[in-house]
């Protein structure tokens, strides 16, 4: 995903490629622009800085698409993020699974923040399918396997759940096999 800062990196390249590329035509409007360019972006950011309405236009607002280990389908949508771009996220944060988070926000500027739980419960995991068995399961609960809502031990039928309305369930993950986390849990 491109972030905001990684576009304006490639417009300032671009503003001063073309004159220092072709030296011959000079380089001081490439560079008057640049500075200009920077002086906006200074002025603004200062400006920012005194006013929420200006911070909040130039910045944009953090997005939650995770509340209480549980995924927000339709804020991901919104945001356009896909499952998979939320996962990698968040193992790039060492999260395991969504019970170890309380709440994720998308950042205006394209990042992601994570609040992470104070006592994790189960969760739908992030890891990649060939590393669940690396995995502890709570096999006596189980999860939506679209957005990660707590559920009932699924009927043979598959009940759906109670936020998407999608059927498929798996068990959660509890943490790493053999850490303190996964023994802790089990001995709950």
């Amino acid at each position: 995903m491109t972030t905001r800062a990684g576009r304006q990196a490639h417009g300032l390249g671009a503003i001063v490629s073309v004159p220092f590329l072709t030296p011959d035509r000079g380089i001081a409007i490439g560079v008057m622009l640049l500075v200009a360019i920077l002086a906006l972006q200074h002025g603004v950011s200062w400006w920012g800085t005194r006013s929420p309405k200006v911070e909040m236009l130039s910045q944009g607002r953090a997005t939650m698409l995770v509340r209480d280990g549980v995924m927000l389908l339709d804020e991901l949508d919104r945001a356009a993020i896909s499952r998979e771009q939320l996962f990698a996220a968040l193992r790039g944060k060492q999260v395991e699974h969504l019970g170890q988070v309380k709440r994720l926000y998308l950042e205006g500027c394209g990042l992601f923040s994570v609040l992470r739980a104070k006592d994790p419960r189960p969760g739908l995991a992030v890891v990649c399918p060939s590393d669940l068995a690396l995995l502890e399961h709570d096999r006596s609960r189980m999860v939506c396997s679209t957005c990660g809502n707590p559920g009932e031990r699924a009927a043979p039928g598959g009940a759906p759940c109670a936020r998407c309305d999608h059927r498929e369930w798996s068990a959660p993950v509890s943490g790493r096999k053999g850490s303190n986390a996964s023994r802790t849990e089990q001995a709950r």
